[in-house]
């Protein structure tokens, strides 16, 4: 009825934020072009907070389909992960495979992943959504993961402080 009564193609709205649905001017404009100035950076921390329903994990969505070819993008969803879980997440989704028991912890893992990616080139994005959520450890593992050297562009949706 909805789309009937629009002349709509398809719904609008829906449970999960669709890129194609967002409006990129106004308020939207400077930071949607500072999350892109961020990842172009290749380094650190970014946090973007703002009210329920105003677009936060649309804008991470349009940023992580834009940035997949160019990028090696590592998406964080489920923000109820403990640290271990996260960082394996993390690892699965850049190829990395578990970590082996008795092998490097994850972090070392990633963190020597980052750095072979960007000696070819290629950076690195960890996009995490609803981030205040999280555990503090885990919390703080992603600030120490954001601080190595050479580090993955972190953002994360809402509640973490920016460096």
């Amino acid at each position: 009825m909805y789309t009937d009564w629009f002349k709509l193609a398809r719904l609008p709205f829906r449970l999960r934020p669709d890129p194609d649905f967002l409006f990129e001017g106004g308020e939207f404009a400077p930071v949607f072009a500072a999350m892109r100035s961020a990842a172009e950076s290749g380094h650190g921390l970014l946090a973007l907070v703002g009210e329920a329903g105003t677009g936060k994990s649309t804008l991470l969505h349009t940023l992580a389909l834009e940035r997949t070819a160019s990028m090696r993008v590592a998406r964080i969803l489920q923000p109820n992960l403990t640290t271990r879980e996260m960082l394996e997440a993390i690892e699965d989704q850049f190829g990395l495979g578990a970590t082996p028991a008795g092998g490097r912890d994850p972090r070392a893992r990633i963190a020597h992943f980052v750095a072979e990616e960007r000696r070819h080139g290629r950076g690195v994005l960890v996009l995490v959504d609803e981030a205040h959520r999280l555990a503090q450890a885990a919390l703080k593992e992603l600030h120490a993961l954001a601080s190595t050297d050479p580090a993955p562009l972190v953002l994360s949706k809402y509640g973490l402080n920016a460096r």
